[in-house]
């Protein structure tokens, strides 16, 4: 399974828009655990450009704060399943869920 988090590389965070988001965060998960992560640059704004760029990474879910309707829309098109209302640290939102814990 992959996860992706819309990042922010100057805090660390998860970005607050999916739309504006530069960085995404790219967690590999292996039984059950974070076996691999690594930071990817997108071009901002281009929506499809980015879900392109997450399915050629074979993504299967993406964790977010804000997002709008449309790329709701592409990303669920794609398979790709997404959790918004996500902030704070992306490994911890990431271990969260994968400790079965509900995200807000």
């Amino acid at each position: 399974m992959k996860i992706a988090a819309a990042y922010d590389k100057n805090s660390g965070l998860i970005n607050n828009d999916f739309e504006t988001a530069g960085h995404f965060k790219i967690y590999e998960i292996e039984n059950g655990e974070i076996s691999y992560s690594e930071i990817l640059s997108t071009m901002k704004g281009d929506i499809d450009m980015v879900v392109g760029m997450l399915c050629m990474f074979e993504v299967d879910a993406v964790f977010c704060n804000n997002i709008k309707e449309t790329t709701m829309e592409n990303l669920s098109s794609e398979g790709i399943h997404f959790y918004k209302g996500q902030s704070g640290n992306p490994d911890s939102a990431v271990n969260s869920f994968l400790d079965g814990k509900p995200l807000l």
